[in-house]
């Protein structure tokens, strides 16, 4: 359970940090709200799966295709804050900045690579179950 609890911190943790570091390069409180709001659902489907019990795969692919989600809402939320978070970024990191780091396009690109990536651990999973002859771990 110990290490069930510590797969709980690291997924509720991204989100979090992602969001407060935006808030704190923007300015911009809105991106505390995307990232507790982020942290609160993937951490209850999360704990949701450790308890029911669902296997590793069907775990990943849900909090992949919800990261996902999550990705493209933070890709909406810096395109109307563009210059404030770009800005804020150069200040924080005036030698290493570069321009992709805010671009909504790179966002965009990486929520449909992890929703990708995330149905592919479902269809695994699903597979899986039926290669065992039972539906153990399908969340069904």
């Amino acid at each position: 359970m110990l290490l069930a609890r510590a797969g709980l911190f690291l997924v509720t943790l991204v989100p979090l940090a992602l969001g407060f570091g935006l808030s704190a390069a923007s300015a911009r409180l809105i991106f505390i709200g995307w990232g507790l709001a982020g942290a609160a659902l993937l951490g209850t489907i999360y704990w949701r799966g450790v308890l029911r019990r669902w296997s590793g795969w069907l775990i990943a692919g849900r909090l992949l295709l919800l990261a996902a989600a999550l990705l493209l809402a933070c890709s909406g939320l810096m395109g109307r804050n563009f210059e404030d978070t770009d800005l804020g970024l150069r200040a924080l990191f005036p030698n290493s900045y570069r321009e992709g780091w805010t671009d909504p396009r790179s966002a965009r690109n990486g929520g449909v690579g992890l929703a990708v990536a995330g149905a592919l651990c479902v269809i695994v999973s699903h597979g899986a179950a039926r290669f065992s002859g039972g539906r153990k771990g399908t969340g069904t």
